[in-house]
């Protein structure tokens, strides 16, 4: 088994769909706006994701707002956590996730 490489990648995006994974995971859409990297971290995502549709990000449903996340607004950090899989940072620093507008 190979660890994963420390990263990180700075991730706006809006959320286009909410999947149930299991009892408190879930995978988030998100329609990508920008990247950007992350100071000290080198950046795996940028050039390995696609540009053209939504990344498929994990995260604790439970460190989420809860509801329909569905149009909302997402500023955070994102890691490669192994293999195809794109997890949303939600320790230090905290995403913002704000509703969308009315």
């Amino acid at each position: 088994m190979v660890a994963a490489r420390k990263n990180r990648t700075a991730v706006v995006g809006v959320i286009q769909a909410v999947r149930d994974q299991g009892p408190d995971l879930v995978e988030l859409d998100v329609a990508v706006q920008s990247t950007a990297p992350v100071e000290g971290q080198p950046d795996l995502l940028t050039a390995h994701q696609p540009a053209d549709r939504p990344w498929t990000v994990r995260a604790r449903r439970s460190e989420l707002p809860p509801g329909d996340l569905v149009g909302w607004r997402v500023t955070g950090e994102a890691t490669l956590a192994g293999p195809d899989v794109v997890r949303l940072v939600t320790t230090e620093p905290a995403p913002l996730l704000s509703p969308p507008e009315s």
